[in-house]
């Protein structure tokens, strides 16, 4: 009974193999953040791990985190530096113009506290998905950036509840410093394989669409084809057929079939 308990597929040690993986990452992730400088490549590490443990495919923990950091870091590590530059200036923006409303109470402050806030939120809708793409997909910057958002706003319900938790949890830790502790040592990788269940499914989602475009336009390229070709069961009439001793323009000649033009496909990033 004891074998059955404590064999390699028994219930109670995938569970303490899975809290083993949680723990590693988590410490891995918050020692790889330490310079602040490579959080950018640390965010695509862990969540190209988490993806690949909900998914099913276990390996080995760090190897896996060094390896897409080490891969990643030179895209990654410029897009946090300018993100976190575009995140402290849009804080820094919401916060003067709160401070100008509630001691000058300034007309104009308010309005341009609601543009903070929206272009608050689009970054956040962008921060939250940019580097989950870069970690798990081949992209240029400017084609990851683009698609971060453009998940945040077709997938608006999920990016809302992944910044809810991190600001819920930003505010916990700046409110109770033992928490942080605790995020150190297991809740950066309870986190992650949190928001990695959402991003596997939208990932999941944008590869059935894309599959479904591709078969939809390769069916009209062979149905547009097919009405191109002449019909071969039709032959010209000998009232039709020139005299032998006239000759043919060329301008008289039936165009030939010509191949139609290629479509561009959807921009679907390459997994890794």
């Amino acid at each position: 009974m004891s074998d059955g308990v404590f064999s390699a597929d028994s219930p109670i040690v995938r569970f303490l193999n899975r809290f083993a993986d949680i723990l590693i990452l988590s410490l891995t992730f918050s020692l790889f953040c330490v310079p602040v400088f490579t959080i950018g490549a640390a965010l695509s590490a862990a969540s190209y791990v988490s993806i690949k443990a909900v998914s099913g495919e276990d390996g080995y923990v760090f190897k896996r985190f060094w390896s897409s950091f080490k891969k990643n870091f030179k895209q990654a590590t410029p897009i946090w530096l300018l993100m976190l530059l575009i995140g402290f200036v849009l804080s820094f923006d919401l916060y003067f113009w709160v401070q100008v409303n509630a001691t000058n109470n300034i007309f104009i402050a308010k309005p341009l506290i609601i543009v903070s806030v929206v272009m608050l939120f689009a970054y956040a809708m962008i921060l939250v998905h940019l580097f989950a793409l870069i970690g798990n997909y081949e992209n240029k910057t400017k084609t990851a950036v683009k698609n971060a958002f453009l998940i945040g706003l077709n997938k608006l319900p999920a990016t809302i509840f992944i910044i809810f938790i991190c600001l819920a949890l930003a505010y916990t830790v700046w409110h109770i410093p033992i928490i942080g502790v605790v995020f150190v040592v297991i809740g950066a990788g309870l986190l992650s394989y949190l928001i990695a269940f959402i991003h596997k499914n939208i990932f999941r989602s944008i590869s059935a669409a894309s599959e479904k475009a591709r078969k939809e336009l390769a069916e009209e390229a062979e149905d547009s084809n097919e009405t191109d070709e002449p019909d071969e069961t039709d032959e010209p009439d000998e009232t039709d057929e020139p005299d032998e001793t006239d000759e043919v323009n060329e301008t008289d000649k039936p165009d030939e079939p010509g191949v139609t033009d290629k479509k561009e496909k959807p921009n679907k990033p390459d997994d890794k």
